[in-house]
């Protein structure tokens, strides 16, 4: 059976409308907003409802890893310390004398540290000024150290000073972004 040219090209241009058709409306439900927003097409003069949104409209939420955990893509904002505590607390020795011989050792200090944010070390400072770290090459006056961890170090009292002694330590971190400081100030009775 033989069909007119003219027959065959109706044939061969319905496919390709179809498709153009499809198209149109999947570019419709994607580009469309009803009354409330959310991205589907509503009834509009006797046109369909296209709902629910199509994948194609769907906002991207939080990427997925392989094992179906959550992936947060915020990386940390720097440096930072995120414990410098005494662990031990100190206490000056007491000399005994003639009148009263009760002696007692003293207690050194003890202090520790957890830092994060790409931090690979420390510098620990005991009574320096707030700069001396800057101004030494990013070395503390007690020495630098790893970017957790603890130091038990000598508490030295001044009974010159008054009843009371005082000693700032400062912790400044290294590596990671530019650098941050904390200082624990420490007073305990040089004398009961």
């Amino acid at each position: 059976m033989h069909m007119p040219a003219s027959a065959v090209r109706r044939a061969a241009v319905r496919p390709a409308a179809a498709a153009l058709v499809i198209a149109a409306l999947i570019l419709a439900a994607c580009s469309g907003k009803d009354k409330s927003g959310s991205g589907a097409l509503g009834s509009q003069s006797g046109s369909p409802t296209v709902s629910p949104t199509p994948p194609c409209c769907t906002p991207p939420g939080p990427t997925t890893s392989p094992t179906g955990t959550t992936t947060d893509t915020a990386t940390a904002s720097g440096p930072v310390i995120i414990d410098f505590s005494i662990k031990q607390q100190p206490s000056c020795p007491i000399v005994g004398t003639s009148d009263a011989p009760f002696h007692k050792d003293g207690v050194d200090i003890i202090v520790q540290w957890k830092t994060g944010g790409g931090v690979t070390g420390v510098g620990l400072s005991l009574d320096s000024p707030p700069d001396f770290f800057k101004q030494n090459g990013g070395n503390g006056s007690l020495g630098n150290y790893g970017p957790s961890g603890q130091m038990e170090l000598s508490f030295q009292c001044q009974a010159t000073n008054g009843p009371n002694t005082t000693h700032t330590y400062t912790l400044d971190t290294i590596g990671g972004g530019r650098s941050t400081q904390k200082s624990l100030k420490v007073t305990v009775p040089t004398s009961p």
